[in-house]
């Protein structure tokens, strides 16, 4: 049985991340992302890779990143349970 919250990043060029400054966001265990190859990881920027997925990109690269990595750590440190 899963325990945690699931929570939906919607929203075309900012849900996929085209900040462009360095992403100080590396992984942490227990904030995970259901990735573009329709499987559950531990999210990791850039948040809409690509690579191995069902469903590509048509960009060639997004070297961006988005905050809501560092809005799931907020908020798994917060709530104190995984976020998903």
């Amino acid at each position: 049985m899963g325990v945690g919250d699931l929570w939906i990043i919607a929203g075309q060029s900012n849900a996929a991340g085209y900040g462009r400054g360095p992403a100080l966001d590396p992984p942490e265990l227990g904030i995970h992302i259901l990735k573009n190859e329709e499987v559950w990881d531990v999210a990791a920027q850039p948040l809409n890779d690509t690579t191995r997925s069902t469903h590509p990109n048509l960009e060639q690269a997004n070297p961006g990143h988005a905050p809501y990595l560092r809005f799931a750590r907020d908020l798994k440190s917060a709530l104190g349970y995984p976020i998903g």
